[in-house]
C-alpha cells in the first residue's frame, strides 16, 4: 500500500515534467500518467497527437482514447461523497486507482491518496471511475469460460 509521502512525491515528479514543458491546464495528462503508471511525456505526446492543444484543457474523448491506447479503461463506481474532502475520507482504505472529475478538472486517486492540488478542498465531485487494465478483464473472461 502506498503511503502519503510516496503519493506526494509521485505527483510532484509528474508536475516537474509539466513545468519543464511550460504546460498548464494539463490535469488530464497528469491524471492519466499517474493512474496508468505511464511516463508523463508519453501520455503528453499521445494526447497531443490525438488533438490536445498545448496549454488548453483536454476533451474527455481524448482522455478515454489515451487510456484505451495504453490498455486501460474506466469503470464508473458509486460513491456517497459530495466533495473532494469527503471523498478522500470515503476512499481512504479502498484499494485501486481512480480518476475523479470535478467541474473543469480531473485528478487521480491512488490507493486512497489524492494526488492533486485539490486534496482537502470543497470541489464538488461529478464522476469517479476505477481504472483497470483491459488485459485483466480479458484474462478473467477467458478463465471463466
Amino acid at each position: 500500500m502506498m503511503n502519503a509521502n510516496d503519493a506526494k512525491a509521485e505527483w510532484k515528479s509528474v508536475c516537474r515534467l509539466s513545468k519543464r514543458l511550460n504546460e498548464s491546464k494539463d490535469c488530464a495528462v497528469i491524471a492519466v500518467a499517474i493512474a496508468t503508471g505511464v511516463n508523463y511525456m508519453s501520455v503528453h505526446c499521445l494526447m497531443t497527437s490525438k488533438g490536445r492543444k498545448p496549454r488548453k484543457s483536454t476533451l474527455n474523448t481524448i482522455t478515454y482514447a489515451t487510456l484505451k491506447h495504453f490498455g486501460f479503461r474506466g469503470e464508473k463506481v458509486s460513491y456517497r461523497s459530495k466533495t473532494v474532502r469527503t471523498l478522500e475520507r470515503e476512499f481512504k482504505n479502498r484499494p485501486g486507482t481512480y480518476l475523479v472529475w470535478v467541474r473543469g478538472h480531473v485528478f487521480a486517486l491512488k490507493e486512497g491518496h489524492i494526488l492533486d492540488w485539490t486534496k482537502g478542498r470543497q470541489h464538488r465531485i461529478k464522476r469517479v471511475e476505477r481504472i483497470r487494465s483491459i488485459y485483466d478483464a480479458k484474462a478473467a473472461a477467458a478463465t471463466s469460460d
